[in-house]
């Protein structure tokens, strides 16, 4: 009997090689900074006048791991995020604190080169009972994407609902950004202040609440999972077209399996005898 994985493995070649070359983050998988097949982010409108802002630059790293929980309604996909700023200034969010258990506006604070600060409404801070802190409102969106028979992404067949982050420093992805501090600068979810420094991301793990998908009764199969950071373009950033990463999963029963480049590589190589 033919291996179905292998199978999958093959088609999954075939896909990526459609879809172009896909951009990475050192060690993890199948990380790409677009996807042609999302439709384009509607850009916030600045008019800011005076000095250029110092804007962050908002980028999803490729999720990872996947588990699958069984639910009432069938299978639940569970998937581990982050977030980063890879902008010359940071993402600093404000609240404008009304009483206690309601919802509370946000400002982005924009900084400038001369020390100038500006800001702008961007959105709500509420209160997430389970995690039990303060998020931001729609700040990133999770979608599972099925194939066509020649490979191409066909339509979307399951996504979460909008996503809330409390955001604060926990990952340092880089230091070799200019403005990047070597510390932690954002570490209260408060809704007096928020945000993301430059070269630091927010990991929200598997097992948190909101980091799944209902897979309900999906077949299984090779699925392509987008995550898009600042889906609506709320937030000011500098640029909108790197909000989102794609990994290609195999989901069989409650096995979840990222193909991973060296896989694609060799499967390549074997599919046109040049190993």
């Amino acid at each position: 009997m033919r291996d179905p994985f292998s199978l999958l493995r093959r088609r999954l070649v075939l896909l990526a090689w459609s879809i172009g070359a896909m951009l990475g983050h050192p060690g993890l998988a199948q990380a790409s900074t677009s996807f042609a097949a999302l439709p384009p982010l509607p850009k916030s409108d600045l008019r800011l006048q005076g000095p250029s802002p110092l804007l962050p630059d908002l980028r999803t790293l490729a999720p990872s791991g996947f588990y699958i929980q069984e639910g009432p309604t069938g299978r639940i996909l569970r998937l581990a995020n982050t977030v980063w700023n890879s902008g010359r200034g940071p993402l600093e969010l404000v609240g404008e604190t009304p009483q206690y258990t309601e919802p509370t506006a946000v400002r982005q604070m924009l900084f400038a080169e001369d020390g100038a600060l500006r800001d702008r409404f961007v959105g709500t801070f509420i209160w997430h009972a389970s995690h039990g802190h303060w998020h931001i409102e729609h700040f990133a969106e999770y979608r599972l994407w099925s194939l066509r028979d020649d490979f191409e992404v066909e339509r979307v067949v399951a996504e979460s609902t909008k996503v809330s982050y409390c955001l604060i420093d926990t990952e340092l992805v880089t230091l070799d950004l200019s403005g990047a501090p070597d510390h932690k600068v954002y570490r209260g979810c408060g809704r007096t202040r928020q945000g993301l420094s430059v070269g630091w991301g927010d990991e929200y793990r598997a097992h948190l609440d909101g980091q799944s998908i209902e897979l309900g009764d999906l077949p299984d199969g090779l699925y392509a999972l987008v995550s898009t950071v600042n889906p609506a373009g709320l937030l000011v950033e500098s640029d909108y077209a790197n909000n989102s990463a794609v990994v290609y999963l195999s989901i069989i029963a409650s096995k979840v399996t990222v193909i991973s480049d060296v896989l694609l590589e060799k499967e390549r190589c074997l599919s046109e005898n040049d190993c």
